[in-house]
């Protein structure tokens, strides 16, 4: 289950970091 849960938070960066950046965009650069 370890390795489980290292892959999921590894994936849930880069996934949460494009999603933001797709779904705020210009607002993006604010933050």
């Amino acid at each position: 289950m370890a390795l489980h849960d290292e892959n999921v938070v590894w994936h849930s960066h880069p996934v949460t970091v494009q999603q933001r950046e797709l779904h705020h965009g210009h607002r993006g650069v604010v933050l």
